[in-house]
């Protein structure tokens, strides 16, 4: 059984809806996919606002202009001791290393002073991976022992590095343990990080993290590329020659900020690729104070939960699916490209201002996939209607009208639409006795001549050839497209036909006409239909044909089609009548000529012609018999060739002899169809 088209095209909507979730799904596990989300917030850090920093957090660099002052690293640890002793003396409050000292060293008791005197200094510790034949061992590099038995508090300086070598996140546990960012927070707040069911918190604030309670991780919320957070050089400190205000209230983090790698004194770089930072790697002591930074402030960037993830795909989803459904091709395109400008605007905003991260690749991809998975679909089926109607009317309407339907195949409206138009019917006068006198080739190269003219007439005043029937045709004005003057251009060419059959001697065509609603549409089996319309209007105009031929008339038109073309052309009212099956009668009407061609003496014999048979049709219509019958003797005499006179001359004389019922309407019923 074949599937309804309409049905087809919500099949396969469904399935590409399936089948676009499916491959985002699939997508899920390419690296590249995830990594989209990733390049899509980068950015977003980029082009906010910078965040200004808090005030109770400097860095000091151990950079290459310390090393020039001081000498290569690693300076004697007695630097250390009197680092912290200048920082008391300015009045900081912390001082973070972000420097593992886990080789003990004759100058660590100077060190430990330091340390004593600060009070509050948090110190590095690390892991360290071997490869063995029997696998991978790590183990945890602790600081010198002095150093913490004078009071420093270890601390692991692990990063949290993406698949991308960025690092965008921050330990809020790491390997169950304390983190540098955390113990600083504790040193001059207090505040401490308690778990609840696997959650944490600050306070009351729920700090959002990922991974598992044993090694849990939160966005760092970057105040802005490198250099936003302030940071003097060491050896300024020691100098004095820092500002007295720099260090006052301050936590100070000490770390690495090297340009270059010096493997010979063992010095690391220690710079990481970041979100913020477009070229330039950020140190790594500026990225743990932006990670205590962001937990000083409770700044925490949210991400999505999966369920907004799953609302987000599927109302994308949902909206691309509308957008080709609905729209044109370009339209929708436009649609969906105004909806992705509108997610990446509300992406920006909800970063910006609420420090919420929106799913964006996900639900885009899926938004494009749909959009184009409909589009390529409903243009395929575009193209099978275009060739469906080209296959279907290129024989039976004009390039113009056929170039239309071709643009606008929705004009065409398949499987029933009511409308109003105009019908033609044709058919030979005589054919039998005519075929009957020549042979069947003859015949038909009769025929094929007599359609040909027909056809090209119909097609040139915008028609429809809807089908041949013997030695009839039938034809259609406002159908398949629209047309406001299908009624004019029915009798245009009606007239133009009953003109070209002059010069087919013996062939003479009877044409009826009529105007009004109908239904178009295809009919027939699945296998096999046509395009048509059907009706009470269609039926009418095939009876109009037939009219013609007790009135002795070419063209015979309706009163309906008469109200929409009585300023166009010459007609003349014949009667009223009450066709075979039909209750209801109709006024007919005579179609003769164009207004156009008044000037012609054919015209004016014509509107003479009309103007006397309407003198004596008003004697009829008053049954003033004898009146009227005079009237007609006279025009009769007058008009000879116009037989239609001759006939009410015969009623007149009937209905003097016997007159009508008293209740007569004047409507003469037809007996033949």
């Amino acid at each position: 059984m074949k599937i309804p088209q309409k049905w087809a095209l919500r099949i396969a909507t469904l399935f590409i809806f399936t089948l676009a979730f499916v491959v985002i799904l699939l997508l899920e596990g390419m690296p590249w996919f995830s990594e989209l989300d990733r390049t899509t917030m980068d950015h977003l850090y980029k082009v906010r606002e910078r965040q200004e920093p808090v005030g109770d957090v400097v860095v000091i660099a151990i950079d290459e202009n310390s090393m020039q002052e001081l000498g290569p690293w690693p300076w004697p640890r007695d630097y250390h001791g009197e680092l912290l002793a200048r920082l008391k003396e300015y009045g900081a409050r912390a001082a973070v290393f972000d420097v593992v000292f886990d080789v003990p060293k004759e100058t660590d008791a100077v060190f430990a002073q330091g340390i004593q005197l600060m009070e509050k200094v948090v110190i590095g510790r690390d892991t360290s991976t071997s490869a063995s034949t029997a696998g991978s061992l790590e183990t945890v590099i602790e600081p010198a022992q002095a150093l913490t038995d004078a009071g420093a508090i270890p601390a692991f300086v692990n990063m949290l590095q993406d698949t991308d070598t960025k690092i965008r996140r921050a330990f809020v546990r790491f390997k169950g343990q304390t983190t540098l960012d955390l113990e600083a927070l504790n040193l001059m707040t207090g505040e401490r990080v308690r778990e609840e069911d696997g959650r944490f918190f600050l306070g009351d604030t729920e700090i959002p993290v990922r991974g598992t309670a044993e090694n849990a991780s939160f966005l760092i919320n970057f105040t802005g590329p490198t250099g936003v957070i302030p940071k003097r050089s060491y050896y300024q400190v020691l100098d004095r020659t820092i500002p007295p205000d720099f260090l006052k209230d301050k936590v100070v983090y000490i770390g690495y900020d090297l340009i270059a790698l010096n493997t010979a004194q063992g010095a690391q770089t220690d710079r990481f690729p970041t979100p913020v930072d477009e070229n330039l790697l950020m140190p790594g002591v500026e990225i743990h104070a932006n990670a205590y930074h962001t937990l000083r402030t409770h700044a925490f960037i949210r991400e999505a939960p999966i369920s907004v993830n799953w609302m987000m795909l599927i109302g994308f989803g949902i909206l691309a699916t509308i957008y080709s459904t609905t729209f044109r091709p370009v339209p929708g395109a436009w649609a969906t490209l105004a909806t992705v400008f509108a997610m990446l605007v509300v992406l920006y905003a909800a970063f910006a201002y609420f420090r919420y991260v929106l799913p964006s690749t996900r639900p885009i991809a899926f938004l494009v996939l749909v959009y184009i998975g409909n589009t390529i679909v409903r243009y395929r089926t575009v193209l099978r209607e275009r060739a469906q109607i080209q296959k279907a009317f290129k024989h039976y309407v004009s390039a113009e009208v056929l170039g239309e339907l071709m643009k606008n195949p929705e004009e065409l409206q398949l499987g029933g639409q009511e409308l109003v138009a105009s019908v033609l019917f044709t058919d030979i006068a005589g054919f039998s006795k005519i075929s009957e006198k020549i042979t069947p080739r003859e015949l038909t190269q009769m025929l094929n001549d007599y359609f040909e003219r027909l056809g090209s007439i119909i097609m040139k005043e915008k028609g429809m050839v809807n089908k041949f029937i013997g030695d009839a045709v039938m034809a259609i004005w406002g159908a398949p497209l629209p047309n406001p003057n299908h009624a004019v251009d029915a009798c245009r060419a009606a007239l133009q036909m009953h003109r070209a059959m002059a010069s087919m001697d013996p062939i003479k065509c009877r044409i009826g006409i009529n105007s009004g609603s109908m239904v178009a549409g295809n009919l027939g089996s699945r296998e096999r239909f046509e395009y048509t319309v059907i009706g009470d209007s269609v039926n009418l105009a095939s009876r109009l044909e037939g009219v013609n031929k007790p009135y002795h008339t070419d063209i015979m038109i309706s009163e309906m089609t008469e109200e929409l073309v009585r300023d166009h052309f010459l007609l003349r009212e014949v009667d009223s009548i009450r066709v075979v099956g039909k209750q209801k009668p109709v006024k007919i009407y005579q179609l003769l000529d164009t207004i156009e061609g008044k000037d012609s003496p054919e015209h004016g014999r014509w509107a003479d012609m009309v103007q006397s048979f309407y003198g004596g049709l008003e004697a009829y219509k008053h049954q003033d018999w004898e009146g009227a019958a005079l009237l007609f003797e006279k025009h009769v005499e007058r008009f000879p060739e116009d037989p239609v006179g001759g006939i009410y001359l015969g009623r007149c004389h009937a209905f003097a002899a016997a007159p009508p019922a008293e209740d007569w309407d004047g409507v003469i019923q037809m007996e033949t169809k």
